[in-house]
This record gives structure tokens, sequence and C-alpha cells, in this order.
């Protein structure tokens, strides 16, 4: 599988828990796993845009389930800074 698949493959995986949860932004999504994996992470850093500090507003309410952080793990990482390395990647 080449890069260009293995990101979309991780993207579509962030895509189905936003679909699921009716959540808009895909990032809220990342930063909401990243958080339920580390609650005492800190996710406002160089925010240069109001999108950016609203998707983590709502990242802070995203309370996934289990099941949810599980999906986003298999698909993206083994451990949690490689996880929320690989969510960021993706969404760019």
């Amino acid at each position: 599988m080449g890069v260009g698949n293995s990101k979309q493959k991780k993207k579509l995986s962030i895509e189905k828990v936003a679909n699921k949860r009716k959540i808009k932004s895909l990032a809220s999504v990342a930063i909401g796993c990243v958080m339920t994996k580390a609650p005492t992470a800190f996710v406002i850093v160089g925010i240069c845009k109001l999108e950016h500090l609203q998707d983590n507003i709502w990242a802070l309410r995203l309370k996934l389930k289990a099941s949810q952080v599980e999906h986003l793990e298999s698909q993206n990482a083994s451990n949690l800074g490689s996880l929320a390395i690989s969510l960021a990647q993706i969404l760019r």
C-alpha cells in the first residue's frame, strides 16, 4: 500500500467516526481521540485561525466511545504520540 493509500485509509477512519457522531470537523474527532487517551493533553498550541480554535473547543466537548478510539488507533498508530502525529498529518 502506498503512502497516499495509507493516508486515505486513515482519513476514512476519522470520517467514519465523524459521520457516526454527526461531527463536521475531522480535526475535532482527531483531537478528541487524543484527549480521550490523555485527558491532560494540551491541544491549543499555535492557533492562527478561528476555525482551529473552534475545532479545539469542540474536541474538548467530545467524548468518544472506547470502540471509536480503538477504531482510530487500529487505523493510525499504536501509541499516543504516534497517534497524535499521524492524525495531524492526515488532516493537513
